[in-house]
């Protein structure tokens, strides 16, 4: 039996053998990441106050990284149904 990863990227679930998710998995493990920190006090988030401080973290791949496994029969039976439909 042939396995596959679901990922999700942009809102949209995305299909990978093993030798593209690792890959990817190289790509983005170890990446800068865009964040906020909150900072605040309690008495707002937005305007002259500044309760979040934009930062740079870590993408870390073993946490960040949301991965499902599929088998290829069931791939082939989502594409066989679709035909159907069609």
């Amino acid at each position: 039996m042939s396995l596959n990863f679901v990922i999700e990227i942009a809102s949209k679930k995305v299909v990978l053998d093993a030798a593209k998710l690792e890959k990817l998995w190289d790509l983005v493990h170890g990446a800068d990441v865009m964040a906020e920190k909150w900072v605040g006090s309690g008495k707002g988030t937005t305007g002259s106050s500044k309760e979040y401080v934009p930062i740079i973290s870590m993408f870390e791949a073993h946490k960040d990284l949301s991965v499902t496994i599929v088998s290829q029969e069931q791939i082939e039976a989502i594409k066989f149904c679709m035909k159907q439909e069609q």
